[in-house]
Formats: C-alpha cells, sequence, structure tokens
C-alpha cells in the first residue's frame, strides 16, 4: 500500500507529566523532542493529502513516494529531519490549504519533489526527481537556492548524499554533507568560525570555467555574456560564487546558519531569507541579507546566547533542542519586530533585536508561542465555542480564550527570562521593572482564563501548572518603586483597553 492510500504516522498522545512540565517550563529537550515529533506525523499527514489530489502524472507522483519511504526506510532520523523541517511545514500547509479551496499552483504541490530530493541525499539513497523553477531558480530546501535559468522544471539525481540539478543548461552539482541535529548545517564547505557560508559552492560539471564573483544582493540574475559572471567581487549577501554555464549564471544562494555555544550549550539555528515558503508573518520576509548584515545577526546572536546559557539555562536546552530556524523580516525604521505562525513548529520571523537582551527575550518570547501551538496539535486546551473576547495587557484588541492563553504563556516564560536577567552586567535596572511589568501582566490575565469555565480537563491540568509558575514569579522580591510601577501600568493599560473596547 502506498504512502498517498494510508495513514504514514502514528497517533500522539502526551504524558501528563510532560504537559505539566511544558506548563512550567521545565519540560527540556524532552517536552521539544515529543512535540517535533507530532510536527513530523501532521507533515506527513499533510503530504499524504496532497498526493491524494496529485495534479500531475501519477508515475512522477509514485516516483516521489518511493524515493521519501526509500529515504526513510534507509535513514529514519535523517529523513525525519529533512520532513519535520519548520520551512517544509510552511510549505506543506500553504499547499494543502490552496488544494482544499481547489486554488493549489501545481508548482506549490510539486515543490515535493525538492523535498524528496533533499530528504534522499540526506539519508544518502540515490533517487531522480522532477522539480518546478520559479524565476529562473531551484529551491532546495534547508539548503539554498540555485539560480538555472529559464526553464518550467529541472530534473534533480541525489547520488552518494550529493543532489544534482539539471534545467536544460547542464548539471549542476550542489554538495550536501552531513546533516543531523549536531550536524545540522546539512551542507559540507561552510568557512569561518560561525560556519557563515553554509553548502559548499556548487560545481558545474561540463567543465566550465569557475571563477570566484559572489553574487548581486538583489539575488540570482540570468547572464547574457557566455563566459560567465561579470561581477567577480561586490557585495553578495550569496556565500556562493557566480558560475558560467553556457549563457547561464549558476548563483547558489545557500541558508546560512547562526551558530553560538556558552555554558556548555550549543545550538545552530537556520537564518533562511531565501526559502520560497517563509513569508505569512505581520511583515514581508527580508530579501537576501548582505553579508555585513548577517555578521550583525551572528554576533548579537552569540551575545544573546550567552544570555541566555549563562541565566536560564533550562530555557536555553529547550531551545536548542527544539528551534531550529529564523525568518529575518523587514524592519520598519521604527521598533523591533517578531511574530510565530501558528501552524508551523520551530521557526519564527523577526527584524534584528536592537540589543542583545531584547534577543535573548524574543527568542524565549517566540518559542514559547511555538511551543504551545505544537501543543495544541494534539491536546485541546480550551472549548472551541467559547465566542467571549478578553482583556490582554500586550494587546490593544480584544483576544478569544485561546489568544489571551497563548500570551499568558509567552509572557510566563518573558517574565521569567527578565527575572533572570535582572543580575546582568548593564540590564539589571531595565530587567527588573520588565520583570515586575511581565509577572503582574500574566497573574492578571491567568485569572480571566481560570474563570473561563472553558478549558478542557487537559487544559485544566495546564492551566493549573501554570499558576504555579505564575505565583513562583509573584514570590520574587522586587523594590517597592518597582512594584507600583507595575501596578499603576496594568491600571493605565486596562483603562485605554477598556477606552478603546467600550462599544
Amino acid at each position: 500500500m502506498s504512502t498517498h492510500d494510508r495513514p504514514p504516522t502514528g497517533y500522539h498522545r502526551l504524558p501528563s507529566a510532560l504537559l505539566g512540565d511544558l506548563a512550567e517550563s521545565t519540560g527540556g529537550p524532552a517536552a521539544s523532542s515529543a512535540l517535533a515529533r507530532a510536527q513530523l506525523s501532521k507533515h506527513l499527514l499533510r503530504i499524504a493529502s496532497l498526493l491524494r489530489q496529485w495534479p500531475g502524472a501519477d508515475g512522477e507522483r509514485d516516483r516521489l513516494v518511493a524515493a521519501i519511504e526509500s529515504a526513510r526506510a534507509t535513514d529514519p532520523a535523517a529523513a525525519a529531519r529533512v520532513l519535520g523541517a519548520p520551512l517544509v511545514g510552511a510549505w506543506v500547509a500553504i499547499a494543502c490549504r490552496a488544494a482544499g479551496q481547489g486554488l493549489a499552483d501545481p508548482a506549490d504541490v510539486a515543490h515535493l519533489g525538492a523535498v524528496a530530493a533533499v530528504a534522499c541525499a540526506a539519508a544518502g539513497v540515490d533517487a531522480e526527481v522532477e522539480v518546478p523553477v520559479r524565476a529562473g531558480t531551484v529551491a532546495l530546501p534547508g539548503l539554498g537556492v540555485l539560480t538555472v535559468g529559464a526553464a518550467e522544471t529541472a530534473r534533480v539525481r541525489t547520488t552518494g548524499g550529493t543532489i544534482t540539478v539539471d534545467a536544460g543548461h547542464g548539471p549542476v552539482t550542489v554538495p550536501t554533507g552531513a546533516t543531523g541535529p549536531t550536524g545540522a548545517t546539512g551542507p559540507t564547505g561552510a568557512t569561518g568560525p560561525t560556519g557563515a557560508t553554509g553548502p559548499a559552492n556548487p560545481t558545474i560539471t561540463d567543465g566550465s570555467t569557475i571563477t570566484d564573483g559572489p553574487a548581486t544582493a538583489d539575488g540570482p540574475a540570468i547572464a547574457t555574456n557566455p563566459t560567465g559572471p561579470t561581477n567577480p567581487t561586490g557585495a553578495d549577501g550569496g556565500g556562493g560564487p557566480d558560475r558560467g554555464i553556457g549563457d547561464v549564471r549558476v548563483d547558489w544562494q545557500p541558508v546560512r546558519f547562526l551558530r553560538a555555544e556558552a555554558g556548555g550549550i550549543g545550538i545552530e539555528l537556520a537564518l533562511d531569507d531565501v526559502d520560497p515558503y517563509r513569508h505569512g508573518y505581520h511583515a514581508p520576509p527580508a530579501p537576501r541579507l548582505s553579508e555585513a548584515e548577517f555578521a550583525a545577526w551572528q554576533e548579537l546572536f552569540g551575545r544573546a546566547w550567552r544570555l541566555l546559557a549563562e541565566r536560564v539555562p533550562g530555557r536555553a536546552a529547550e531551545i536548542a533542542a527544539g528551534l531550529r530556524a529564523l525568518v529575518p523580516l523587514q524592519a520598519d525604521g521604527r521598533s523591533s519586530r517578531s511574530a510565530t505562525i501558528r501552524h508551523v513548529f520551530g521557526v519564527f520571523g523577526l527584524t534584528r533585536p536592537a540589543t542583545a537582551e531584547d534577543f535573548a527575550v524574543t527568542l524565549v518570547h517566540e518559542y514559547q508561542h511555538s511551543k504551545l501551538s505544537a501543543l495544541l496539535d494534539v491536546t485541546p486546551l480550551s472549548e472551541p465555542d467559547d465566542d467571549r473576547r478578553y482583556f490582554a495587557p500586550w494587546r490593544t484588541d480584544p483576544r478569544p480564550l485561546g489568544g489571551l492563553l497563548q500570551g499568558v504563556y509567552a509572557f510566563a516564560g518573558v517574565a521569567d527570562t527578565w527575572r533572570a536577567l535582572r543580575g546582568a552586567a548593564g540590564v539589571s535596572d531595565a530587567a527588573e521593572q520588565e520583570f515586575a511589568d511581565a509577572r503582574l501582566q500574566v497573574d492578571r490575565s491567568l485569572a480571566s482564563v481560570e474563570s473561563s469555565g472553558s478549558l478542557t480537563p487537559a487544559g485544566e491540568v495546564f492551566v493549573g501548572h501554570l499558576r504555579q509558575f505564575a505565583d513562583s514569579l509573584l514570590t520574587v522580591p522586587v523594590d517597592d518603586e518597582v512594584a507600583r510601577r507595575a501596578e499603576q501600568r496594568q491600571v493605565e493599560l486596562h483603562r485605554r483597553w477598556l477606552a478603546a473596547n467600550s462599544n
């Protein structure tokens, strides 16, 4: 029986102990791993749904099924890391939603070929599949984007862990290297202490001359000069040189990774500014970052990670286990922004934070949202028929119960992180007030959740543990003046909210 005929997953139930641990943020890497396994099953179910609505030839569909099943059988962990990747989840959610409305773009559905190719390369399985070409490029999820020239499709072959792409202009091989939780760069060829370049540069297998000019900051381009690229220097954001093959400039833009280690806890996050399915946030995704901008992200991330690993190591460990990617968003020039998409676990979008402490708190804040969203895929916490709206001090609009619970959980993590940062050099005064404000907001908003009468049995357990955690924050002593300002701010926020929502 094929993948498109049978359920490809098991049924997930979260142990009650783990539910409590998640509520109190003590679940650690085990909780993150359990949520990630459930997300993998969700991705596979959605892929099976797409296969049942496959718009192309049955032979190509069956080839993809065979490739994915072979990868899963040969190296289950490597295949799971690819199939469970956050931006694979983003793609399949977008494609399934469109397919359900009868609006699916065939190229979106056919992106499964690229997913299958990367999974096969990671698992060391030889395969050949067809992938879509968009604006002259082929996107390989988690690896990068390759300019291949004018074409509608390309053939992708995986052999011995390498990927070769041919869109009719000659084959280009992109080495992929080792993958896995501790070698998650996937690709080889990383250079420098942070491994910023990611995948090794593509090679041209027809003997064409290779030059070292980086890609332009504007992204992939098609060259009219058959001798190859005309910009041997220049500001990239690319991390890979342009290569001439025939009359096409082959430009590899790898996914780059932020890396850090402190307190014995290491982390590696993709800073993905190339995946075509990285959109859906309240701000558009940023275009390809320059090398200087990427370096600024890396430097700030390193300092933020040191704060987390040294001040709240438990939170750092769970983030290292479950967060896999960040999507840089376009800044508006006024303030830093961040957001998590409900249906995608392990990734969030953000503009570059202003300070290391802001970055640290943002990592915790958005990962709290990501965890709770993933938990809700497994265990409903509130009754869906509660249509009331509630006051949330971090929003000006009335929130549904589920949205209020999301905010409470996220700000419980925020409060805890500011608590821990109170002793950090140069941060302590601001952290004290931020902690006092956040813990009070959590306390009052959690009371609304508790009194709603609309929690499921699992929700009652979760909120009970969350209350224990919130109460523990209230026992931490703060300066009397700081506490007074927090109370005043809470009263003023509620007054403004009532004025804005009195009708």
